[in-house]
């Protein structure tokens, strides 16, 4: 009965303590409610309190991300004066129809065992060293981007094809900690190199910065500094890890297992997947869209039975809902003057300096508050449409984008600071003190890459006088 009793009384205190919680993290929201600061309207201070309550919400952890999604959508539906069309207007877009397929497509890709079956063998033959074998990780992350379009889906796959091949050889804990954190750290890098490489957050990006980017405009501005910039930072974590990496050796402790032969089925399914890649290559040339070529593959490999109807819980929800709610607040808050209003006066924060100063400044801008938010999708989210506003007439809306990007994409201090560090760590493949360690050297070369290489490179190529 006591122990019955202790239990009732700990739940009772972490539902007080979270009341707590939820009450303060609205100290600031209902402070703007009764200042009503740059002379808001009641609809433009109930738009930014709710945003503020919610960033809040998703920042802290406090109120589920979900359930905080939910929230600002209902909140500016009734409050914020915008149009339906532009609260939903993430669901409305075709987006959202090509992620919730590519969601099945990845599982179907996953279901197979295709990546397994012909990426493992090559681990064994060419990844004699760590550094070989995060620089063959890379590769296999870039070789994947388009057979398997779901970004996290692809990072599980290939980071446990790693860690499997690490298994089956004499490396120590260390030495495999760094290994499947190096293949961790060349995912980010290497979903810099094309917009469909992440799905999520360079769509996101495209959409809340208003930039009509296709897969290869995205490669026109980002794919060859991205590879240098690459580069460096392979460099940089060869330095960082000397420990674990110089002169190691990576051998096999136990003979692989002989593969059994493809089936019918495995060749069916590398067809399908094959004839899906070519197709979403040449969209612009026989003009079916993207999300149409997803869903007939999908209809092929549910006949193959690759993919059974329990897969459809491949498919994100929450994460849905989250992008639903982060993508309509650039949209919100022009459609009801609150953009214009706080940003016009904000604007003195970026000048109207040099065009280096004002990357300088946004820059800064964006690293503090991804600092605070954390999340890369929200960072951008309520950054890029803010900065577009405070730099309107500045620079194109299109380098304002990737210059956030970047900022964001490529910086780090700790796991909650990348969706995918976060599950690296969650799964225990490494520890936040290897985010922490690569994180800060990360973070001081940013404005060399920024400087040095993104900005004379669209200067090269026309899209920034």
């Amino acid at each position: 009965m006591d122990s019955v009793k202790m239990r009732e009384k700990s739940a009772r205190n972490k539902i007080s303590q979270k009341i707590v919680y939820i009450l303060l993290s609205a100290a600031l929201p209902v402070a703007v409610m009764l200042l009503r600061p740059f002379g808001m309207d009641w609809s433009q201070t109930l738009t930014v309190s709710l945003l503020l309550l919610v960033i809040i919400w998703w920042c802290t952890g406090i109120v589920g991300k979900t359930l905080s999604s939910c929230v600002l959508i209902i909140g500016f539906l009734c409050f914020s004066g915008a149009e339906v069309k532009t609260v939903f207007s993430f669901p409305l877009s075709s987006t959202f129809l090509l992620i919730v397929l590519t969601y099945l497509f990845s599982r179907g890709v996953a279901n197979s065992g295709l990546a397994e079956r012909y990426l493992e063998p090559l681990l064994t033959k060419v990844a004699g060293t760590p550094l070989k074998a995060v620089l063959l990780g890379a590769l296999m992350l870039a070789a994947t981007i388009y057979a398997i379009p779901q970004p996290l889906a692809r990072l599980i796959i290939i980071s446990g094809i790693v860690k499997g091949y690490l298994d089956k050889t004499d490396a120590d804990s260390d030495v495999k900690a760094v290994v499947i954190f190096g293949v961790f750290v060349m995912y980010i890098f290497v979903n810099m190199l094309t917009m469909k490489a992440d799905i999520i957050l360079n769509t996101t990006s495209a959409a809340v910065a208003g930039v009509e980017m296709t897969d290869g405009g995205w490669i026109k501005y980002m794919a060859l500094p991205s590879l240098v910039y690459t580069a460096v930072i392979v460099l940089l974590f060869a330095v960082v890890f000397k420990k674990e990496m110089k002169g190691r050796k990576l051998t096999l402790r136990t003979e692989e297992k002989n593969k059994s032969p493809a089936s019918s089925r495995d060749i069916v399914v590398l067809l399908i997947v094959a004839a899906t890649v070519v197709l979403w290559l040449t969209e612009s040339l026989h003009g079916i869209p993207s999300w149409a070529v997803t869903l007939c593959s999908i209809v092929l490999m549910y006949a193959a039975g690759v993919l059974r109807l329990t897969d459809l819980k491949a498919i994100d929800v929450p994460m849905l809902i989250f992008l639903t709610a982060a993508m309509c607040i650039g949209g919100v808050m022009s459609e009801n003057g609150t953009a214009e209003l706080i940003f016009s006066r904000l604007r003195v924060l970026i000048g109207s300096g040099s065009t280096n100063y004002t990357v300088l400044a946004m820059v800064l801008i964006t690293v503090c508050m991804h600092m605070l938010l954390g999340s890369n999708t929200t960072t951008v989210s309520v950054v890029i449409p803010s900065i577009i506003y405070m730099c309107e007439g500045m620079l194109p809306s299109a380098v304002i984008m990737f210059v956030v990007y970047v900022a964001s994409a490529a910086q780090w201090l700790f796991p909650f600071h990348s969706v995918g560090l976060m599950m690296g760590t969650s799964m225990n493949y490494f520890s936040s003190k290897h985010v922490l360690k690569f994180g800060i050297p990360l973070t001081l070369l940013l404005l060399t890459a920024i400087f040095g290489l993104y900005l004379p490179w669209w200067r090269l190529i026309g899209a920034l006088s």
